[in-house]
């Protein structure tokens, strides 16, 4: 039985019609991936990105690739609330 993917593009909007950072965002289940990211990302460009994927319908967590000098990992977090945490390590690992 194969599963349902779509993929995506999301650029942050935080200048209008500049965006500062861009996403690959997979859909696959109840899960959000996100992957080559491209660009200069801070705490605003993942809180823009959080509350994007709060109203996909059905989508309740977040993952992606965090890379490490000791190798990669996958890391997920629930979308729920995940703006009123410390988004900050979103950012931190996203960004090692």
């Amino acid at each position: 039985m194969g599963a349902q993917v779509i993929a995506e593009i999301y650029r942050s909007q935080e200048l209008g019609s500049t965006f500062s950072v861009a996403f690959t965002i997979t859909y696959f289940g109840d899960t959000a991936s996100i992957q080559g990211v491209s660009g200069s990302i801070s705490l605003l460009c993942v809180r823009e990105l959080i509350a994007y994927l709060q109203t996909k319908p059905g989508i309740t967590h977040l993952s992606f690739i965090r890379k490490k000098p000791a190798g990669e990992r996958l890391v997920k977090y629930p979308l729920k609330g995940l703006c009123k945490q410390s988004s900050t390590a979103v950012v931190f690992d996203l960004l090692t």
